[in-house]
């Protein structure tokens, strides 16, 4: 009997692990053909996350830099750009070696 039910255990935390691996990891924005890495929800309003490189994430902190720099054709770029017009708000994250992660928003 308990190899019975470890075999369902087993079963079912493989069936678990599937589930997480099947979620999408790209998300849809109100931009055309861009797509967002997370998403943080703030009250009933949704924010596009990108993730970013540790240099793009940091030059970006600078306080006396007048504009936002990010790799030209990058998921941040082409939103940005997309929604030049629009001043939507966003979200910039970065996860270091630890793995901790910083996250900025961007108006």
């Amino acid at each position: 009997m308990s190899e019975f039910i470890d075999n369902e255990t087993a079963v079912t935390d493989n069936y678990r692990e599937e589930q997480e691996q099947s979620k999408p990891t790209e998300i849809p924005t109100d931009v055309k053909d861009v797509f967002a890495d997370d998403v943080v929800k703030v009250g009933n309003n949704e924010f596009p996350v990108f993730n970013c490189s540790k240099n793009e994430f940091f030059n970006n902190m600078v306080n006396d830099r007048k504009r936002l720099r990010f790799k030209s054709g990058s998921k941040i770029q082409q939103y940005m750009q997309g929604t030049r017009y629009k001043n939507r708000d966003f979200y910039i994250s970065y996860t270091d070696d630890s793995g901790k992660t910083y996250r900025r928003k961007i108006k």
